[in-house]
Formats: C-alpha cells, structure tokens, sequence
C-alpha cells in the first residue's frame, strides 16, 4: 500500500498560514458539516490565534532541514532550545509536537479519524 508522504513542521505552518487568510477558524468551521460545526461554538478563538501564534514563532526558529523532515520530532535538548528561541513555553512545544504527531498517523492510516 502506497503511504502518503508524513506532515513535516514547516508544511504544516504552511497549511495554517494559507487557513489564516481565509478568516477566523470559528467562522471556517461554521461552513463544515454540522458534526464540525457544532464545536465552533464552544472554541475561543483569541486562544487558537495564540496558538497559531506560537506555531509560527517556533517554524522562526527552526533549521531549514527540521522543517522539511516529515519525521522529525526534536529530541528533549532540541526541544528546550526550540521554547526557548521561539519564547513559547516548554509544555506547550511539546503539546503541539504530540498533535503534529497524532495528524502525522492519521494522514498515514494509521489511527481513526478524530470524529
């Protein structure tokens, strides 16, 4: 079976730079299937800018090969330097490389679908 490509890092903050200019998230996924839809209403949007935020701080402050490496995942020393460069705090780079983790097996048929 032909696997898709994994997501890397920097096509990912790619993908929600291209997501940004379409408008606020909320909006976006009022547009959705009523399932998806449904959870615009409890999200906060202030927060998810936030988020974005620090994703493109963190794309700042990586190496041209970390962001093209579809299956790189930094190691606990990369990690803390990451934070620290992009001053977004440890637990929250950690968080998102989890997510980033969990889309990657998604995308790859690997685990089911999120709803």
């Amino acid at each position: 079976m032909n696997r898709p490509p994994s997501l890397s890092f920097g096509e990912f903050a790619r993908q929600l730079r291209e997501m940004r200019k379409l408008g606020p998230i909320t909006r976006l996924l009022k547009n959705l299937p009523k399932p998806v839809a449904d959870m615009a209403a409890g999200l906060d949007e202030e927060k998810i800018s936030a988020e974005f935020d620090n994703i493109e701080l963190l794309a700042a402050v990586m190496t041209p090969e970390e962001l093209q490496d579809p299956t790189f995942v930094p190691e606990a020393g990369r990690l803390k330097q990451l934070a620290a460069g992009a001053e977004v705090p440890l637990l929250e780079v950690e968080l998102l490389f989890q997510q980033l983790e969990a889309a990657r097996r998604f995308l790859a048929g690997d685990e089911p679908p999120l709803f």
